[in-house]
């Protein structure tokens, strides 16, 4: 019964001990009162949140030139940007869309679409062989992903060994009108 009994006395003896404040606590209570009265002189070093960091006081850095250095460019261009040129895709879309009646039911082949590109100054081959073929194969690709959303559409399948002829699409066609 002595172990029992023992037991008991150690729990009452850490009862009371949790009941005192440590030598810590009292050191946080002490503290507390003298942070929150001068918050100013306690961070002299430290920025303040939304404030910028006082600049740094060392000298500029030396400029030297040297026989291999690279002369200094202007940040700002002085000649005016280039407007964005069109892809062949837009390019295309605007000469069908700009199609009369008759041409427009009719369509026009790639072929015939990269000679009006050129003639309006739209579009112009950049130096590839095969414009027509590209231009063909990009607008296939455009119908095949886009499906209903395409700019362009198949008037039919070409009789002659042609490859066919295409369409703009009506909210294309009206687009390029407005």
């Amino acid at each position: 019964m002595s172990k029992k009994t023992t037991r008991k006395t150690t729990k009452s003896t850490k009862a009371a001990a949790t009941s005192e404040p440590s030598a810590n606590d009292k050191a946080r209570a002490d503290a507390l009162p003298k942070l929150n009265a001068r918050p100013d002189k306690m961070a002299t070093n430290a920025p303040t949140r939304g404030t910028k960091p006082a600049p740094a006081t060392t000298p500029a850095p030396r400029i030297t030139t040297s026989p291999r250095a690279k002369p200094i460019r202007a940040t700002e261009s002085t000649t005016p940007a280039k407007p964005k040129r069109l892809s062949s895709l837009d390019a295309a879309a605007r000469v069908l869309g700009t199609l009369h009646a008759r041409e427009a039911r009719t369509g026009l082949t790639a072929t015939e679409l990269i000679e009006r590109m050129a003639t309006a100054g739209l579009w112009t081959s950049p130096g590839g062989k095969t414009p027509a073929a590209t231009l063909y194969a990009a607008m296939t690709r455009e119908i095949a992903s886009k499906s209903a959303a395409s700019r362009f559409a198949r008037a039919d399948a070409g009789a002659n060994g042609s490859r066919g002829r295409f369409v703009a699409t009506t909210h294309t066609a009206r687009r390029a009108k407005a």
